[in-house]
C-alpha cells in the first residue's frame, strides 16, 4: 500500500476550536501531525474551505492558532465515545469529520507540534 503522507502522524483526542464564517465552534481532534489534522464535530460543522484552527495541546504552553484549509470531510464519522455522539437523531449517533492541512504554521509551532507528536510516540512504544 502506498502511503502519501509526508509526517508522523499521532493518534490523539484534544480539544480544537474551528472559526470559519465568523462562527466558533467546538471539534476534538482524532490525529495530528505537524502537516495537518482530522477533526471531529458534533454536527456538520466541519468548514468547507479556509478557516482557523486553535489548538490545545496538553503540554503546558497555551493554544496554538494556525490558519488551515479542509482538504477532505468524512461525514458521519463514527464516535467511539458514547457520550461524545451528536445528540441530534439525524445523526444516527455520528459525528461529521475532516482533514484540515495547516496553512501558515511558524517554525516554533512546528516544533512544538513535532516534539509533542515524538514525545507521545515515545510514552505509547513504552
Amino acid at each position: 500500500m502506498n502511503n502519501k503522507r509526508k509526517n508522523c502522524r499521532l493518534s490523539i483526542d484534544i480539544p480544537v476550536k474551528i472559526r470559519y464564517n465568523g462562527v466558533t465552534v467546538p471539534a476534538r481532534s482524532r490525529n495530528l501531525s505537524c502537516g495537518g489534522i482530522f477533526i471531529q464535530t458534533q454536527e456538520d460543522d466541519v468548514p468547507n474551505g479556509s478557516c482557523q484552527l486553535t489548538l490545545f495541546l496538553p503540554d503546558g504552553k497555551g493554544p496554538i492558532v494556525v490558519n488551515s484549509q479542509t482538504v477532505w470531510t468524512d461525514q458521519g464519522v463514527a464516535v467511539e465515545d458514547p457520550e461524545q455522539q451528536a445528540p441530534d437523531a439525524t445523526t444516527g449517533g455520528n459525528a461529521s469529520g475532516g482533514g484540515l492541512e495547516f496553512q501558515s504554521l511558524s517554525t516554533e509551532q512546528k516544533e512544538r507540534i513535532n516534539e509533542f507528536i515524538a514525545r507521545n510516540t515515545r510514552e505509547t512504544l513504552h
